[in-house]
């Protein structure tokens, strides 16, 4: 899936060529339907007096917003999120990715998947699998892992009620407490491979060798963070690694930094105070991008015990 898995020279290439379609102006372009999406989504929810918090809208909610870059039709947006499930949760492959870059060569648009048709490596055109490697990648990576964050956001506030109430109370704190959730429930860890030996913290790390890094553990570093296991909503400074580091750095973040944000000020000025259904029913979903998979919420003041 390039450029997540590429070397430089190669990495920079495919980043260069892909990184006009995630800037600071393309993603303010976004947001507007970010937010419409968001207030749909509430609507449907709030007649109910609750929702799965995940099935009803973490998961909706970024959809759109990549189904907009990729330029997917609105029907089509359930079955991303069923190829989801498929590719990283029981790693399964993509086998009708390829039919919607195909469709492209017959009606092209104004989309990432017509731009992949045409676009070129070092003087090539790209192959099918480089194609559908990144369609692939952004898929995951612009959905799966924004609707974890926020699904976990949720999860917190709706079982922390004075956290709820500040944000109420302070919405300019969301910025910061977005960044808050990406470092506490960072939901990514990267796997990699060595290209040279390395003497990591007193242990021998061989050429070749495969290791997983565990964005999530260096984010509770108490080095780096003070009272790192808290979660401080207006924590500054806060250089988290939620995106990842280096020249592998989420090339999707400030994207992801605005659906975010949107989906918490949208849901907190929408729903009125909410809690959990029944703790016991959060599900927690497998693979590696951790979230929950079943988040009950019911909309309103928690009954008193």
């Amino acid at each position: 899936m390039p450029p997540l898995d590429q070397d430089p020279p190669v990495h920079t290439r495919y980043r260069q060529m892909l990184l006009p379609f995630f800037t600071p102006q393309r993603t303010a372009l976004l947001e507007p339907v970010a937010r419409n999406n968001a207030q749909s989504l509430l609507r449907d929810a709030a007649a109910r007096d609750g929702c799965d918090g995940i099935a009803d809208y973490c998961f909706p909610m970024p959809t759109v917003v990549v189904g907009s870059i990729l330029g997917v039709a609105s029907r089509d947006e359930a079955m991303f999120c069923e190829w989801l499930v498929k590719i990283v949760e029981h790693g399964g492959t993509d086998p009708d990715g390829q039919a919607q870059l195909d469709a492209r060569k017959n009606d092209p648009r104004d989309d990432i998947l017509t731009f992949l048709l045409t676009a070129e490596l070092d003087g090539e055109p790209l192959n099918d699998d480089q194609r559908l490697g990144i369609a692939t990648l952004l898929l995951i990576a612009g959905i799966d892992t924004t609707a974890n964050t926020l699904g976990t956001a949720l999860w917190y506030l709706a079982t922390n009620l004075s956290a709820q109430r500040e944000l109420r109370q302070h919405p300019e704190l969301i910025a910061s407490a977005v960044e808050e959730f990406l470092r506490v429930f960072s939901p990514v860890s990267i796997a990699r491979i060595t290209t040279t030996d390395v003497l990591l913290g007193g242990c021998t790390i061989e050429r070749d060798d495969q290791v997983l890094l565990s964005l999530p553990s260096a984010n509770r570093d108490e080095r780096k963070f003070p009272n790192a296991d808290a979660v401080i909503l207006d924590r500054d400074p806060n250089p988290h690694a939620g995106f990842g580091l280096g020249i592998h750095r989420c090339l999707g973040s400030h994207i992801a930094r605005m659906e975010l944000r949107v989906g918490l000020e949208e849901f907190l000025a929408a729903v009125p105070e909410f809690h959990l259904a029944d703790a016991g029913a959060v599900m927690w979903k497998p693979g590696p991008i951790r979230g929950p998979k079943q988040l009950p919420l019911v909309f309103g003041p928690a009954a008193a015990s």
